[in-house]
């Protein structure tokens, strides 16, 4: 799969210095060659895996990709995040109860990445027949916040 909005190894890199550590230090980028964990390959088919899980949220496809001029940055932003996380969670998972991972630093900038991605994809992309995500129709308007849904008291 395609999208245009994907990140690449190096967006990832970017938010895992410390996983880009080889012989000599920090190089900045995932290898092939052995020097890293994950390897560059690894962290490919991770992205792989993380765009179709964002893609999934934003009903979107290859075919049917997000709208030309749709919230592109933000998404590339909010994927890179989620390989972020899936690097930690499958390679480092023995440290994310410590202080030694950025896995809980990374899935905040991810979880408020991905609800603004879901407004602006919304305002940006939505058809103006009301289409939302998932397809359903979705009521259009500037609506109050009631805070917590169902749990109103009179």
């Amino acid at each position: 799969m395609a999208f245009s909005w994907e990140a690449s190894v190096e967006d990832v890199a970017a938010l895992l210095p410390q996983r880009t550590k080889g012989e000599f230090g920090t190089d900045g980028e995932f290898k092939d060659d052995g020097t890293t964990t994950p390897s560059k390959k690894q962290v490919e088919n991770l992205l792989k895996k993380a765009a179709s899980r964002i893609a999934g949220k934003l009903n979107v496809t290859e075919a049917k990709d997000i709208c030309p001029n749709g919230p592109l940055e933000l998404a590339r932003e909010v994927h890179a995040l989620r390989a972020a996380m899936m690097v930690e969670l499958t390679f480092f998972a023995n440290q994310l109860r410590t202080d030694q991972s950025p896995y809980e630093k990374l899935k905040e900038q991810y979880d408020e990445g991905l609800k603004d991605l879901l407004v602006d994809y919304e305002n940006q992309c939505g058809d103006d027949d009301g289409e939302g995500l998932g397809g359903e129709k979705m009521p259009r308007g500037n609506f109050p916040h009631s805070g917590r849904w169902g749990r109103r008291r009179f």
